[in-house]
């Protein structure tokens, strides 16, 4: 194996967020072709294939999910240095990992395009592991799933939706009653947001069945799994389009909603700079 062109990681990075051909080749202001042939050229040097194509989807392999998982926060450490060469300090930001490869990151994106957010660093990690990190300094905004309590902290409510158990049309509610086995496909192999649903909406007895057949770090993706295999996942309500409805169906929905709360620092806001930015992302985010 050759050594791995920078230029290749970036493109499958970018191609793994997206999983569309199209709107990777708008994040890196190049075209579909191009994309196309640096995510070959990468398969080819690493000897396997990366994505699972068909004429309308697109899915991270097995191999490709393994590679994802090592070099993804190195990919996103890469980007803040470059964005990092000149004497102003970037912005330190850090989210939940399914919310900051959404939402965040889009949103960042598109502030950084207007010219409102030149330089960041972000880095995704679980909820209170970056609330300790805001506490001592080393991040300067967060994007968590809760309110973290501590007065010295400020949070707003960005972003609100509701989990939703999916299975294949021909499933029915009785059948998590019935069966021995519930496969199931997640977002992560330690999908939180998954796991929570399950514990406050099965029995202990249906908990015991479940059995996780498929990781993908796509919803779209997910659903296909469940249309096309049969098993059961958990995802955002927003993640289900008038497409995507035809082919699954709800079995069950959470009877709360969740939110988003991007928090911060309250003495960090005391710089109208650091506020304006604040105010931006959260305006980016609930606009989306």
């Amino acid at each position: 194996m050759k050594s791995m062109n920078l230029n290749h990681l970036e493109a499958f990075c970018v191609l793994s967020d997206t999983l569309s051909f199209s709107q990777a080749a708008k994040i890196l202001h190049t075209s579909q072709p191009a994309v196309s042939l640096k995510i070959k050229l990468l398969e080819e040097n690493l000897g396997y294939e990366l994505f699972i194509r068909d004429k309308k989807n697109i899915a991270l392999s097995n191999k490709g999910q393994v590679l994802r998982d090592k070099i993804y926060q190195s990919y996103l450490n890469l980007v803040s240095v470059s964005t990092t060469t000149t004497g102003e300090a970037p912005l330190k930001i850090g989210s939940v990992y399914e919310a900051g490869e959404k939402i965040l990151i889009p949103a960042l994106t598109k502030l950084n395009k207007k010219g409102q957010l030149s330089k960041f660093q972000l880095s995704l990690r679980s909820t209170d592991e970056l609330i300790d990190r805001l506490l001592t300094g080393e991040l300067d905004f967060i994007l968590v799933h809760k309110v973290p309590e501590n007065k010295s902290l400020h949070s707003i409510g960005v972003y609100e939706d509701k989990a939703i158990l999916i299975s294949s049309l021909k499933s029915q509610l009785k059948d998590l009653e019935h069966n021995q086995v519930l496969p199931l496909a997640t977002y992560r192999p330690d999908d939180v947001f998954t796991t929570n649903f399950l514990k406050s909406n099965l029995t202990k007895p249906q908990l015991k069945k479940i059995d996780i057949k498929f990781s993908i770090n796509s919803h779209r993706s997910m659903i296909k799994m469940v249309s096309e295999l049969g098993c059961y996942a958990v995802i955002p309500q927003s993640s289900l389009g008038k497409k995507s409805a035809l082919k699954v169906k709800v079995l069950m929905e959470d009877k709360k909603s969740y939110k988003l709360y991007l928090c911060t620092r309250s003495n960090f806001l005391s710089n109208k700079d650091n506020e304006r930015v604040f105010e931006s992302i959260v305006k980016e985010i609930k606009n989306r």
